[in-house]
């Protein structure tokens, strides 16, 4: 007898839906057209084929969107439920996904999150022969250049599974090979180098392990959950001197959290220095929460015709260059054949979209190319060169690039405190989106209600928490599946509730916050703080570590202090460890980390 199917979730149809119709209905015009012409001209002949071949090309997309569709959505709410600890429904909701569906990027991305699971809890090897089946799929031409990416993160992620199995020498290979890519994001270089940095400590080669933290810090700072709570683990571990790093750790199994269980599983000399024991806090009452006006929904949906109408719309006039151009040849061939007594038939107006496809291919590369270089430099900290790249991206007449350089200074923005300036950016990138029905249901998926989240949060932030609410309304309303929804909700929500004057609600929604969550830097700075006011560190150190990183980062204790006035002052100043100081290190222990070594506590902690 045979296990019964999963029940199907109840999802809406997936934005592209209309499109797909579109398509397969322009294709099925193309082929009559192409039928209809062999006929008139009694056979095949190139403009013949021509539309045949092009009326295909546009029923296989239209049927390929069809197909994959769904089984996006229901990966992109697995992915949800992953960042909330949730890993058995995660994986439920993933089974009902069809065996034909799990091919190609979508494949690659079910059996990534099914590896997640398993290295979260314990199951190395398991986690790693996911791995493998995912890297040997094959993905269709069409999406090859996003097959790149998911590649390329697989291995970063196969890197630190193999780090965690103790195969070193194959973890560096990997990650050597990740390193290689041209294009590997900062995020992809932050796992690699934290895998390194995982062989370095199991093998106790602690002048490499602080090297490897210190060089590659910028990458590491990109890492954000599960991955963010070992790198933090290994810097305290680091920290210690020489000599007493690698001593038997105290025992205190009892009181490791799951993340610390995790974390010694993948480093057993950090147990020392792994999250104490702390679960997230329960659920806060959803009769605490604020909820939106109707006002505040209205604008909304004002803003959003508005900032349509506001934005450019630079294809229109290279259109019509091109549909010129078609037309004069159109008109020209017969001339040219009655003039000078040539043969020429319709089968030329194959070179002018010849070349538009040409034109668009390496127009794509090259853009694509720039926003890669201008993470990559933002991520080695010269913003000023990233955003000089960027601000040329966002003017390139294809919406969808434009929006995401636009995402990206908005990100920067904001991180800087430039609020006023962020939300503008914002409003430019959802004006693109929207000036194009097609290219907003393309980006419905992570990007449009990236943007949206990233909204509100800049609105809660400017104490504009009304129309904060709507913004989170529209994106539960909007884009139910999005893969981040839960923790952008709980980012707004807990920024919300400070401007308010809530610290008690920030606080208490701050505690909800999983391993898993995935939360921009700031926004994790913001939760770390409020929960270490009320003495929920992670661990020993970690007062050193933030007023550290608040030191160096002028922009990230103006934006707490924007939020949250008083919020950073809550502490004493400290002097931190920097780990790149850490060579001549004295022989004499820090007291926190002594406290750490023996399991001492003064109240229990976050896992960050």
């Amino acid at each position: 007898m045979t296990d019964p199917k999963p029940p199907k979730p109840a999802l809406p149809p997936h934005p592209m839906s209309r499109s797909a119709r579109r398509m397969l209905l322009l294709g099925a015009t193309y082929l009559t057209l192409g039928l209809g012409v062999a006929v008139l001209l009694g056979g095949a002949s190139i403009m013949a084929v021509g539309f045949a071949f092009g009326g295909a090309i546009f029923i296989a997309a239209g049927v390929r969107m069809q197909r994959i569709g769904p089984a996006v959505m229901i990966n992109n709410a697995a992915h949800d439920l992953l960042t909330q600890g949730r890993y058995d429904e995660a994986l439920a909701l993933l089974d009902t996904i069809p065996p034909a569906r799990r091919s190609g990027l979508v494949g690659m991305a079910v059996l990534s999150q099914r590896a997640y699971v398993r290295f979260a809890q314990g199951d190395t090897a398991g986690a790693l022969a996911l791995s493998d089946q995912a890297l040997a799929l094959r993905t269709p031409l069409i999406a090859r250049s996003h097959g790149r990416q998911y590649r390329l993160a697989l291995q970063a992620n196969r890197a630190l599974m193999l780090a965690a199995a103790g195969e070193s020498a194959a973890a560096r290979a990997e990650a050597a090979l990740v390193d290689a890519a041209p294009e590997a994001l900062p995020l992809l270089k932050g796992t690699v180098a934290l895998a390194r940095a995982v062989t370095y400590a199991r093998a106790g080669e602690r002048e490499a392990l602080v090297g490897e933290l210190s060089r590659s810090r910028p990458m590491l700072d990109q890492l954000s959950g599960r991955e963010a709570v070992l790198a933090r683990a290994l810097g305290r571990l680091a920290a210690v001197p020489a000599g007493s790093a690698y001593r038997a750790p105290a025992a205190r199994d009892g009181e490791l959290s799951d993340a610390a269980r995790w974390v010694v599983g993948v480093v057993p000399q950090a147990a020392a220095f792994a999250p104490r024991a702390a679960q997230p806090g329960p659920a806060v009452d959803p009769a605490r929460l604020p909820s939106p006006s109707a006002d505040a929904l209205a604008r909304v949906t004002a803003h959003r015709a508005l900032a349509r109408k506001l934005a450019p719309s630079p294809y229109r006039w290279r259109l019509a260059a091109w549909l010129a151009l078609v037309m004069a040849i159109t008109a020209g061939i017969p001339y040219l054949n009655r003039a000078y007594g040539l043969s020429l038939n319709l089968g030329l107006l194959a070179v002018p979209v010849l070349a538009l496809i040409a034109y668009a291919v390496r127009h794509n590369r090259g853009v694509d190319r720039a926003i890669r270089g201008a993470r990559a430099l933002f991520a080695d900290g010269r913003v000023d060169e990233s955003d000089a790249v960027l601000t040329r991206v966002s003017r390139d007449p294809t919406h969808t690039y434009a929006a995401i350089a636009l995402h990206d200074l908005a990100e920067h923005a904001e991180r800087r405190d430039d609020l006023p300036g962020a939300l503008a950016l914002c409003d430019r990138a959802l004006g693109r989106i929207f000036k194009s029905a097609n290219v907003k249901a393309s980006v419905s998926d992570i990007l449009l209600p990236s943007l949206i989240a990233l909204r509100a949060r800049v609105l809660a932030a400017m104490g504009s928490t009304d129309d904060a609410l709507a913004e989170l309304a529209v994106v539960a309303r909007e884009h139910p599946t999005f893969p981040f929804a839960t923790s952008a909700a709980v980012a707004v929500r807990v920024i919300v509730a400070l401007r308010l004057g809530d610290r008690e609600l920030a606080r208490d929604l701050a505690r909800t916050r999983t391993t898993d969550a995935r939360l921009p830097r700031h926004v994790g700075m913001l939760f770390d703080l409020l929960v270490g006011e009320a003495g929920w560190f992670e661990a020993d150190g970690e007062r050193e570590r933030i007023e550290g990183e608040l030191a160096a980062h002028p922009g990230l204790r103006a934006w707490i202090e924007r939020v949250s006035p008083g919020l950073t002052g809550s502490y004493p100043a400290l002097t931190s460890v920097r780990i790149a100081d850490l060579g001549g290190a004295a022989d004499a222990e820090p007291a926190d980390m002594m406290d750490a070594a023996g399991g001492g506590s003064k109240g229990a902690a976050r896992e960050g």
